[in-house]
């Protein structure tokens, strides 16, 4: 299924369903404007990502699509969203080797330290004797 046929398969079924805008605002929730944008298919013009997945399932509830006619249109949008994730984890890659430098820096700062310490015990101690 494509992103561009989605809102045309939306409001085709609305009407063929003889649904009028206002009922699925009253139904769902959804404010008007946020409906508009469904049928036309201005997906960018939401607010994040989830209020369009969520907004996009109620509508296609209230309009009588079935769980798996659901899931296909959502489909297309999730997988737009898996790959924005796998750029942002992409993206992130340095700075991870960065945040492992920082706990091994964490855990032996404090061992040489620690072991430092101990010997200038251990030879005042022994200088003394």
């Amino acid at each position: 299924m494509e992103k561009d046929k989605i809102s045309d398969i939306l409001r085709d079924e609305r009407e063929k369903r003889k649904i009028s805008i206002e009922e699925i605002t009253e139904k769902t929730r959804i404010p008007l404007k946020y409906i508009q944008l469904l049928e036309k298919g201005q997906w960018d013009k939401f607010p994040s990502k989830v209020h369009l997945l969520g907004y996009m399932k109620l509508y296609c509830e209230c309009i009588g699509f079935e769980e798996e006619k659901i899931k296909e249109i959502l489909s297309v949008f999730k997988d737009e969203e898996d790959e924005e994730k796998e750029e942002i984890e992409n993206y992130n890659d340095g700075k991870d080797i960065k945040g492992k430098r920082e706990k091994i820096l964490l855990i032996f700062l404090p061992l040489i330290f620690f072991a430092i310490y101990f010997f200038t015990f251990y030879l005042l101690s022994e200088i003394s004797d």
